[in-house]
């Protein structure tokens, strides 16, 4: 009896669900390169840039309701003007996909490194994520990063 009775207990307990993957790549689309003035980079040249990832739907189906959130900032890497790590991305059709970008500051040190990842979630379980690793770097100011594309 005690026996029938666990085993009971065990189908009767809500089973820990993990989240559902997304039919989605996540994939960062901007340099890598943190752009810092060669010659005097605590004074002059850039200290931010917009960071960007595409999110793309694989599926043969729409997928709604999608959140994309940005993390791992640290070593005076941080978003700024304001900018919410958190954006609302909507509905991706079949195979369509959308552009992401979000504005951050660094310091002027060199050689700092951070992993961004972004996760996108659907509201109802499902996520998926991507990451990209950034690196503050010596160089010329006129060769400063942005976005690029990607070959496929």
């Amino acid at each position: 009896m005690c026996a029938a009775f666990v085993l009971a207990l065990a189908f009767a307990l809500p089973s820990r669900a993990t989240a559902a993957a997304l039919p989605l790549t996540v994939a960062m689309t901007s340099d890598s390169a943190l752009t810092l003035d060669s010659n005097s980079p605590a004074s002059s040249g850039p200290h931010a840039m917009y960071v960007s990832f595409r999110i793309a739907n694989t599926s043969g189906a729409q997928v709604a309701n999608l959140q994309a959130t940005i993390s791992g900032f640290g070593s005076g890497t941080v978003l700024s003007g304001g900018q919410a790590a958190m954006q609302y991305v909507g509905t991706l059709a079949a195979g369509a996909s959308r552009t992401v970008y979000w504005f951050i500051t660094y310091p002027s040190s060199f050689n700092v490194r951070n992993v961004l990842t972004v996760s996108v979630a659907d509201g109802a379980g499902g996520t998926a994520s991507g990451s990209g690793a950034v690196r503050t770097m010596s160089m010329i100011s006129a060769q400063a990063g942005g976005a690029h594309q990607h070959q496929q």
